[in-house]
């Protein structure tokens, strides 16, 4: 996300920051982009009509189109492996953060997490299977995993400190 003239605008760049081409230029800020896993489309947050809602945008015709509805701040958004979901953080009407999982076509919308607290920054599992997330529902933000309905939610680790933004890698790092 880059800013010229006050809003934040998305853009392509090479690996040493030359700009490719300007992705969107709305009004409003467009941020934190995510690309689809057939990388055709990417969702992102904007507040172009008025407050943070999710967009998908189609690389090739440059249509965007507004993912969300629901929550006055919604961020965060996380592709799931499939394509068909994203998972995101939204903000209820008293102040906290809950994961989300929103169905990319028909928009059908379930809210996983209901716990006091935050919740955010969401991650799939590299077969779809699974969700992580940070909360401080305990306390200081820590790691948890839940399935992709939002059952079975559990802390990951028992550590000193806060734990944010986790992210699922893609390899198998057991070996």
């Amino acid at each position: 996300t880059l800013s010229f003239s006050g809003d934040q605008e998305i853009y392509l760049l090479t690996g040493s920051g030359k700009i490719i081409k300007r992705l969107t230029s709305m009004r409003g800020s467009d941020l934190s982009p995510t690309w689809s896993p057939d990388g055709k489309k990417f969702a992102f947050v904007s507040n172009r009509s008025g407050s943070a809602q999710i967009y998908i945008q189609d690389v090739a015709s440059g249509k965007a189109r507004r993912l969300t509805y629901e929550g006055n701040y919604n961020t965060q958004p996380s592709w799931s492996p499939l394509g068909d979901k994203i998972a995101f953080a939204s903000q209820g009407a008293d102040g906290r953060h809950n994961i989300n999982v929103i169905d990319v076509e028909s928009q059908e919308q379930l809210q996983l997490t209901q716990e006091a607290g935050d919740n955010e920054g969401p991650s799939w599992s590299p077969d779809g299977s699974l969700i992580v997330f940070s909360s401080n529902r305990e306390g200081p933000s820590r790691l948890y995993v839940m399935t992709a309905f939002g059952t079975d939610q559990r802390r990951l680790l028992a550590m000193k400190g806060e734990q944010t933004n986790p992210k699922w890698s893609m390899n198998d790092f057991t070996n």
